[in-house]
């Protein structure tokens, strides 16, 4: 009888008459094997000591059986004589089983993937300010396999340089320097450097061009940026005079008048960036140095703006049937006038008796009298879109552009005298002493010489791009504000081009007056201010929105814009 009988008849007979299958006089038969943990995982390349008692058919612990163990996927997790698991390195699973005579119990091991090496990439980071990084890191096992979706952590060790999203995105903060991200998984710590830094690359100085009196100072503002236009905070700048007999300049950028009168230019300095300032002591540069002094908000989108003798101003509200109107020098703008749908371009007559308004909306001029104001009867009988609208100096003719033509209105009777060809007319601009209109064909790219005694064009300008605001000067200059992103200045007398100035963004509205040009800049939400004797910058200013038409004071002291964003700018 095999000791595996035995022990059976024995447990049937413990049962069935409750007495004892051995004593302490007696063997004790084995009954079973009992394995433990019941669920055994092992780490890949680890170990793990498997416990078997053999038990009687009392569940007494037998000690000194031997026990045999096997593992039926030795490649994966094998087994030593006394029961220690060991994986081979790849997971899986094996069926371990322990044998004593024929009395047996199995279990089932995992090899479960443990990590064995963390890496990232990159390795180190350099990034310009207000830029962002990417890091990757991955896990590998002991078998050199991917850990699917590890789920790391990073730590900044200075948010003020460098933050780090949970996905591992670095963003590079205002700051420059230097700093680190801690990359987690479990026990695993690895540190990427990161470096921050900024790139001087250009130097906005405002006003670019200066006139003061004897004994008078001007300060310059400068802005060093880097290559995403950003003011790089603490960057050195320095300035040099020269003419010092004639002016000085602090290290602060003031510049003081010291004797006499002339000009000359101050250089501003930072690293390898230098830029010129004109300096005009005595006498030269006047009138509108480019400093908003005022912000008046409108009830809705702004566009057209028109300025009287007087100082009348009237400002056109674009998605109402609105004027609003005040007189400088107050900023506040009142009313409203209600002049009908669609108000656009505007002006007031030389005598700064009537304002007439383009009413796109209706296909009609508004006419308001200035002393009121009050709002009069509308021209009408136009036959398309009225966008700009001008009178001649003598204050008996208006004329009117729209979609299609250009029309001749008599003022005092608003009938319609005559009309010619147009291609959107989109602005037009008086000479201020010969019988000439000129008119920018902004879909044509060119600008049209109209004599208004005759009625008919007399000259084209291909000036190209989109021609929008259009100004004419006493010295026969003209100047085209062109959307293409330039301001245009053309010969009248030769009838050519003599000036080609870039612009930041693209020209929409234009104002032309003894010692400045003033440029509305829709692209982006900026007006530049220019001297009119040198087509040089005097100043660069950014309110937003999207600027559009200009008008300036007859002192040429004060120019207006209407921004689209809801909103009048007054610029001195």
């Amino acid at each position: 009888m095999t000791r595996s009988t035995r022990a059976v008849l024995c447990l049937l007979a413990l049962l069935a008459f409750g007495v004892s299958c051995g004593d302490d006089n007696g063997p004790r038969v084995p009954a079973a094997i009992i394995l433990s943990p019941n669920h055994p995982v092992v780490g890949q390349g680890l170990t793990l000591q498997l416990q078997a008692d053999v038990v009687d058919a009392a569940g007494h612990a037998i000690r000194g059986e031997h026990v045999a163990f096997s593992s039926d996927n030795p490649t994966v997790v094998k087994v030593s004589p006394t029961g220690l698991l060991t994986s081979l390195g790849p997971t899986g699973e094996a069926l371990i089983t322990a044998d004593d005579n024929g009395i047996s119990d199995t279990v089932r091991a995992t090899v479960a993937q443990r990590i064995s090496s963390v890496s990232v990439s990159p390795q180190s980071l350099t990034l310009h300010r207000n830029t962002v990084g990417q890091l990757v890191p991955t896990a590998t096992d002991v078998m050199g396999n991917p850990v699917p979706s590890p789920v790391f952590t990073f730590v900044s060790s200075n948010t003020n340089i460098v933050a780090v999203s949970p996905t591992g995105v670095v963003y590079a903060q205002g700051a420059t320097g230097s700093a680190s991200i801690t990359v987690t998984l479990d026990t695993f710590d690895l540190h990427v450097p990161v470096t921050v830094y900024a790139r001087s690359t250009t130097l906005r100085v405002s006003p670019l061009s200066v006139s003061i009196a004897v004994g008078a100072s001007k300060q310059l503002v400068v802005d060093v940026l880097d290559s995403l236009g950003s003011p790089i905070l603490g960057a050195s700048v320095s300035f040099t005079s020269n003419n010092p007999a004639l002016f000085s300049v602090a290290a602060s950028g003031l510049i003081t008048s010291i004797a006499g009168s002339g000009s000359g230019s101050v250089t501003v300095h930072s690293g390898s960036l230098s830029k010129s300032v004109l300096v005009v002591v005595g006498t030269g540069v006047g009138g509108i140095a480019g400093v908003i002094t005022a912000t008046t908000q409108l009830p809705d989108k702004g566009y057209g703006v028109a300025v009287g003798t007087s100082g009348d101003v009237f400002a056109g509200v674009l998605n109402s049937t609105a004027v609003v109107h005040g007189t400088l020098p107050s900023h506040a703008l009142g009313g409203p006038l209600l002049v009908g749908g669609g108000p656009l371009g505007m002006t007031v007559n030389p005598a700064g008796t009537r304002a007439y308004v383009a009413l796109d909306g209706l296909g009609q001029v508004a006419v308001v009298d200035v002393s009121g104001p009050t709002v009069l009867p509308p021209i009408t009988g136009l036959s398309s879109h009225p966008f700009t609208v001008a009178v001649s100096p003598d204050n008996q003719t208006v004329y009117v552009g729209t979609e299609f033509k250009v029309y001749f209105v008599d003022a005092a009777t608003q009938a319609l005298l005559d009309s010619i060809p147009a291609s959107l007319a989109g602005h037009m601009a008086v000479h201020p002493s010969q019988p000439l209109l000129y008119v920018s064909m902004t879909a044509a790219g060119t600008v049209v010489e109209i004599n208004t005694t005759t009625r008919q064009a007399t000259r084209t300008f291909p000036v190209g791009g989109a021609p929008q605001a259009i100004g004419v000067s006493a010295d026969n200059h003209l100047y085209i504000a062109n959307e293409a992103g330039s301001l245009q200045v053309w010969d009248l007398i030769g009838g050519n081009e003599i000036d080609h100035i870039p612009l930041v963004g693209g020209g929409f509205g234009l104002a032309v007056t003894q010692e400045a040009l003033v440029v509305a800049e829709t692209f982006c939400g900026c007006i530049e201010v220019f001297d009119r004797a040198t087509d040089l910058p005097r100043s660069l200013l950014t309110p937003g929105g999207t600027p559009r038409r200009v008008a300036v004071n007859s002192a040429g002291t004060v120019a207006v814009v209407a921004n689209e964003g809801g909103w009048v700018d007054f610029i001195e």
